[in-house]
């Protein structure tokens, strides 16, 4: 099996999706902010960030600042991420990590400052929803996906499994497995895309359950999945 942590490279392709003729292509530095805007957009009412954040106009200002941040930092530099463009406006972008040690390194330190500060007194929540999240990821490497987003006007049109498959051809040459974390109202969603529910995440009684699923490996040769 290889170990490659290969990044995304290449131009963008054009899809037409629910009347839209969208560009799918990986992300440059200069998209971090739109990508920001977009997800501000995608997760408004996300049942976990609702629960970190009750109140919905600080809860927007907060998600635009901390995917910029995690756009900017951490997916962009060091990860695999892809936007989907329809008229140069950014309507969906997923972020993806490589396959790598579970341990904090110096990359993660331009992230962490930015995130306390955009959070301030969210910070428990959000600690707790990361802890808990970080104790599920599989100890088998694998690629991470982080985060995916559409906007609501693009919702529906397959933008979002565009997104998802651009990467996932990456994720079978490597021949590893592909994880996330979701809640419940994306199982059907990502199950359509090879994604199996392995485990249950309990962040704190009060929150809602996230489940982690996990796509199996490929063989490019065999064309189907591996144990």
């Amino acid at each position: 099996m290889t170990t490659s942590t290969r990044r995304p490279t290449g131009q963008s392709a054009a899809h037409k999706l629910g009347g839209m003729t969208v560009d799918l292509r990986p992300a440059q530095a200069a998209d971090a902010s739109g990508i920001g805007a977009m997800f501000a957009r995608a997760f408004a009412y996300d049942t976990i960030a609702s629960w970190v954040t009750p109140d919905i106009a600080r809860r927007v200002r907060l998600l635009a600042r901390l995917n910029t941040a995690i756009a900017r930092d951490e997916g962009i530099p060091h990860g695999a991420t892809y936007v989907a463009e329809d008229a140069g406006r950014i309507v969906g972008a997923a972020i993806w990590q490589p396959p790598k040690p579970g341990r904090v390194n110096w990359r993660s330190v331009p992230f962490a400052l930015a995130a306390g500060n955009a959070l301030g007194r969210d910070i428990p929540r959000m600690m707790m929803a990361g802890r808990a999240a970080a104790g599920a990821r599989p100890r088998q490497r694998h690629w991470y996906l982080q985060l995916l987003g559409v906007d609501p006007d693009a919702q529906g049109t397959g933008v979002g499994s565009a997104l998802v498959k651009a990467h996932l051809a990456m994720v079978d040459e490597d021949e590893l497995v592909a994880y996330l974390e979701t809640t419940v109202e994306n199982l059907g969603f990502y199950g359509r895309l090879g994604f199996e529910v392995v485990g249950e995440i309990v962040i704190h009684p009060s929150a809602p359950r996230e489940y982690s699923l996990m796509r199996s490996r490929r063989s490019v040769r065999e064309g189907s999945p591996r144990p």
